[in-house]
């Protein structure tokens, strides 16, 4: 009946404007990583002050374009076009929360939890992701440097109140259940992504990070082996 058809116009209506909005937030992203490049390339001609105030013009415009990726976010949570032959889409929220993640790294580096928050989403929203295996090196990247700055304040307070102890308390050890997201974030850039960018980088920090355990480890024979294999 008339009812049905118009609500089936105006379904395929919505369909059509949030595609826009997509397309529109993606673009304005990469707009913004080009006047990045374009800032950085004059660097040579441009003075002190004057790269700095660019830098701030194109924060306010990230910020602004936070603001507006989420919002299509929220309105939008099961977002998806192209369905592919094996009824996966080509395109998610996985784009987005992506951009989301890099703006937000850029905006806020010395708190960087949101931006981990969507490179997580990405993951799990994305399984076939272009960009997957960036996002799990920022996850890795990102959860083990939270983790290693709160165990080295933990260690730093313990000293500061225990100046001849022998052995660390719990909380100051380096312990696999902190970094297990970030080891196992790398493991799948190694396990499933040997072409990419990421893969000596991620096998060496995993190297890193075992080294690190093995220090504290009860079983650090366990550790070193995983560090130099």
């Amino acid at each position: 009946d008339s009812n049905e058809r118009d609500e089936a116009i105006s379904r395929n209506a919505r369909g059509i404007l949030d595609n826009l909005e997509f397309i529109k937030l993606h673009l304005a992203y990469r707009n913004l990583r080009f006047k990045d490049q374009a800032r950085l390339a004059q660097r040579g001609s441009l003075t002190e002050d004057e790269m700095i105030a660019k830098q701030a013009e194109i924060l306010v415009e990230k910020k602004a374009l936070i603001a507006r990726t989420q919002t299509f976010i929220n309105n939008n949570p099961d977002f998806k076009v192209i369905e592919q032959p094996d009824s996966t889409y080509l395109v998610t929220n996985a784009d987005l929360y992506y951009n989301l993640a890099e703006l937000q790294y850029a905006v806020n580096l010395n708190n960087p939890q949101e931006a981990l928050e969507s490179y997580r989403k990405v993951v799990q929203l994305g399984p076939n992701f272009a960009h997957r295996d960036a996002a799990l090196y920022n996850i890795g990247f990102i959860s083990s440097q939270q983790k290693r700055l709160q165990i080295d304040q933990n260690r730093n307070r313990f000293y500061e109140l225990n100046s001849n102890a022998l052995a660390l308390d719990d909380a100051s050890k380096y312990k696999y259940g902190d970094f297990a997201e970030a080891i196992e974030s790398y493991q799948g850039i190694v396990d499933n992504y040997k072409d990419s960018e990421y893969y000596d980088e991620a096998l060496y920090r995993m190297g890193v990070l075992n080294y690190y355990l093995a220090t504290d480890s009860d079983q650090p024979a366990r550790y070193y082996s995983l560090a130099t294999n």
